[in-house]
């Protein structure tokens, strides 16, 4: 039986680097995100909450871990079934190939 090596991880905890703005879709809160790095770029999908619990999911870019050059004005993602009544779950992000799954 062979064991593959594994890569040693070294993680910074930075504190928090998204806070929930006034925008109606975030106003409750942002969390859970998902976070997909290419080269500098770290893209982020993010749990929205507005009041009631309703849940979208909106995007933000950063350069290097802590600087935000984009942050979308409305979700990406949002409910369109009768079973998604108060939202979304967290989002997931994975690269196959050449796009985002």
């Amino acid at each position: 039986m062979e064991i593959e090596a594994v890569q040693s991880i070294t993680a910074t905890k930075h504190g928090i680097i998204l806070e929930k703005t006034e925008r109606p879709f975030e106003e409750l809160g942002v969390l859970n995100p998902a976070i997909y790095q290419d080269g500098n770029n770290i893209h982020m999908l993010y749990r929205a909450a507005k009041r009631g619990n309703f849940s979208t999911i909106g995007y933000a870019r950063f350069e290097g871990p802590k600087t935000l050059v984009e942050r979308r004005p409305e979700p990406i993602f949002a409910p369109e079934y009768i079973y998604e009544i108060h939202g979304v779950e967290d989002p997931r992000i994975q690269k196959l190939m050449i796009r985002f799954i």
